[in-house]
């Protein structure tokens, strides 16, 4: 039973990665919010899945980060080396090979960004944060799945006024 239950949920996300997941990613790329990204996809995808699927894609491409100093990730691909037995039997084996990394289109700080903490923290403060924000940067952030533990934004020209929001928001809440 729940070997069927782990099959339909990886084949739900293979089709929902095929049908959906690389036009979130891509929008997700050019700064396109949840609601934008909603209206552009010809699936019907639920928004709580594009906003998942936004969120990650941000880890992913080291927008988001976990720790304030990033170690950059080996770069591999999976290639599959074919043998064949003695008996003429063909098999192949997947192998992780490593590439030369392509340098980060991403670069400068990380500030601390934790939103999903001071949502649960300070609801007050959360508020204000949002308030602070421009109704564009507003309609990026709050659809987010934001867990609750320290998260670390790219200082960049297009973040760089929400990190102030988010700082503006967390001093007066220490004070």
């Amino acid at each position: 039973m729940e070997e069927n239950k782990y099959f339909k949920e990886t084949l739900q996300n293979f089709t929902f990665d095929v049908a959906s997941g690389g036009a979130i990613r891509h929008l997700a790329d050019l700064w396109y919010s949840t609601e934008e990204i909603a209206k552009h996809l010809s699936f019907p995808t639920p928004k709580e899945q594009i906003a998942k699927t936004v969120y990650e894609h941000c880890f992913a491409k080291g927008l988001l980060s976990y720790e304030k100093t990033p170690k950059p990730a080996a770069a591999t691909k999976t290639v599959y080396v074919k043998k064949q037995s003695a008996l003429g039997k063909t098999t192949f084996l997947r192998k992780e090979v490593p590439v030369e990394a392509d340098p980060p289109s991403l670069s400068g700080t990380y500030e601390e960004f934790s939103v999903g903490l001071l949502t649960y923290r300070s609801p007050e403060a959360y508020e204000r944060f949002l308030h602070a924000l421009t109704p564009e940067d507003r309609s990026l952030i709050e659809p987010l799945p934001w867990e609750k533990k320290p998260i670390y934004l790219l200082s960049c020209e297009k973040t760089e006024a929400m990190i102030a929001a988010y700082k503006a928001a967390t001093c007066e809440d220490l004070s």
